[in-house]
């Protein structure tokens, strides 16, 4: 089966078509960060705008990388929920239309189901299994029962870890998005320099929380209670001590976790999941403890169209074709 999935929740527009679950075809993912770096930040409406010219562009692409022609879809896979609205309506409109004019079905995909299935596009995900969504917008944890059938475990009181990077890497005057200017300006520092409270409150019982971490990183920036503010010349080491502790918060959840539930199978998503840090400790840890670890390529731990085809494709074999009047949501069944 011939699936074309479609991306457009926040500020990547990406089309993507996959023969079978493990075949891409093609994954065409415009990034719009160039365009949001001036304001520090994702702008609502700057991405929708934008998404109208990139989506359509980013299918054209697809099709041509591909060799295939819009007839030869058999499935139409995309995101209506969680996102931005105005970019989930152009990713809508798109694949409602496509999925009339072409009389092919329509399958609706939940982003984060998208994302804890990236891995499976590379190779066959193990049952049960512990899985972390971790980015901008998410911080959840999930007991994996089947590619369908997921259960919150955990997710953040607050703000998210990448959100949390981009906040973070804003106080110390360095560049947005801020996880990957954080990751690179903690490669000249000392992960041990600075004691930073842990985004694991156990008043919040395996629930995340960053705020406190921020406040802390803040306080050593800025200076208090009588304390200067670390100078410059060590945000290298505040930058390696922020990004340290974050891993070790997320990794010690996914692994109380595994060992709650006795599974031997953990694997994360999203963009944070790119993060070196993170993806070297948490391959410490689990082999400490016997178990595997598993991690998208970089290109699947960006949004991307790949994965709302995967997701698309193990729903629409579970339980059919989405309505065409189905409607687009701010916010996901599966968490915040």
């Amino acid at each position: 089966m011939i699936i074309l999935g479609l991306e457009s929740t926040c500020d990547e527009s990406s089309a993507a078509i996959l023969d079978g679950p493990r075949n891409i075809l093609a994954n065409v993912i415009k990034s719009q960060i160039q365009d949001h770096q001036r304001y520090g930040g994702v702008v609502p409406e700057i991405a929708s705008r934008l998404h109208l010219h990139f989506l359509s562009s980013a299918l054209q692409e697809a099709l041509q990388q591909s060799g295939l022609k819009l007839d030869q879809i058999d499935l139409i896979a995309f995101s209506h929920r969680p996102g931005l609205l105005g970019g989930l309506a152009v990713g809508s409109t798109l694949a409602k239309s496509l999925s009339w004019l072409l009389g092919k079905p329509l399958v609706a995909v939940d982003h984060l189901l998208g994302h804890l299935l990236a891995p499976d596009i590379e190779s066959p995900l193990e049952f049960p299994c512990v899985a972390g969504i971790f980015s901008g917008g998410h911080s959840n944890v999930y007991l994996g029962k089947g590619l369908t059938d997921w259960e919150l475990l955990s997710q953040s009181r607050d703000d998210a870890p990448g959100e949390s990077f981009d906040k973070s890497a804003k106080l110390m005057g360095l560049s947005y998005p801020g996880g990957p200017s954080i990751q690179k300006l903690a490669e000249e520092g000392n992960e041990t320099a600075f004691p930073l409270p842990l985004p694991l409150p156990k008043s919040l019982e395996g629930d995340f929380s960053f705020s406190g971490l921020k406040t802390s990183l803040l306080y050593f920036i800025k200076g208090t209670n009588g304390k200067k503010a670390v100078p410059e010349v060590q945000f290298p080491d505040l930058a390696a001590s922020f990004q340290f502790t974050v891993a070790k918060g997320l990794t010690q959840r996914l692994i109380s976790a595994a060992k709650e539930y006795q599974v031997k199978s953990i694997h994360i998503g999203g963009g944070v999941a790119a993060n070196r840090r993170l993806r070297e400790l948490l391959t410490e840890e689990s082999h400490r403890h016997g178990m595997t670890v598993r991690f998208p390529s970089l290109p699947l731990c960006m949004d991307n169209g790949a994965m709302i085809a995967r997701a698309g494709l193990a729903i629409f074999e579970t339980q059919g074709p989405s309505s065409l009047d189905i409607e687009i949501q701010s916010r996901s069944d599966m968490g915040r």
